[in-house]
């Protein structure tokens, strides 16, 4: 064999313990160097998450992979490459929000990987999405009532600008009837009394007329 052939085979199962102790701290299931895969399927009681910009690490199988490719993909194991288990991927499709019960394993005393951490905070985001959305509404059918109370209070404002001009005028009208009334009441006052001293003149001279003729 080769040197550049041994060193493939070296790096080879090099990777596959890394992804085998990987399994097992995460799981606590024992899979076999050997038999670790790339591509698991769901019976064999572990996935791959791998971040998007690392997914074609994942993309061949671990038998036809390159130096280069075994040593990126030890350096991406716990970073960008984690072991879950199947149904946590299963359950990101969900849209009800909550977690499946997991499998009791080894990883169910720490406190969760990228994945786990990435889901819950995508969750938690979606939270907020909608209250953000509900207090929207709110503020909304606040903004309304606002509105709704501010014209309402510009209408009373106009209709009471409007009873006080009213009340200005008919104030101004009534100070004017006072002021005639004064006036009426001093000329009738003075009629009277020039009347009155008129009446008291013809009555002296009614009274020395009589007088004259009984002389």
């Amino acid at each position: 064999m080769s040197n550049s052939n041994t060193k493939r085979a070296q790096r080879r199962q090099e990777c596959r313990e890394a992804l085998a102790d990987h399994i097992y701290n995460q799981l606590g299931l024992t899979v076999p160097p050997n038999r670790v895969r790339l591509q698991p399927s769901v019976q064999d009681g572990y996935a791959w998450s791998v971040s998007e910009e690392k997914r074609h690490l994942l993309e061949i199988t671990l038998g036809r992979g390159t130096v280069g490719l075994y040593q990126n993909i030890i350096d991406e194991i716990g970073n960008s490459i984690e072991a879950v288990d199947p149904r946590i991927l299963q359950k990101g499709s969900t849209s009800d929000g909550h977690d499946a019960k997991r499998q009791k394993t080894k990883s169910d005393n720490i406190s969760g990987g990228f994945t786990e951490i990435i889901q819950r905070l995508e969750l938690e985001n979606k939270t907020l999405v909608e209250r953000l959305h509900n207090y929207r509404i709110e503020a909304e059918t606040f903004l309304n009532k606002e509105q709704d109370l501010q014209t309402r209070l510009s209408s009373i404002q106009t209709e009471a600008e409007a009873y006080r001009q009213t009340i200005k005028k008919l104030e101004m009208e009534l100070e004017d009837v006072t002021n005639n009334v004064v006036e009426a009441v001093k000329i009738l006052k003075a009629n009277r009394n020039g009347l009155q001293k008129e009446l008291f003149i013809d009555k002296i001279s009614d009274t020395t007329v009589t007088d004259g003729c009984k002389s």
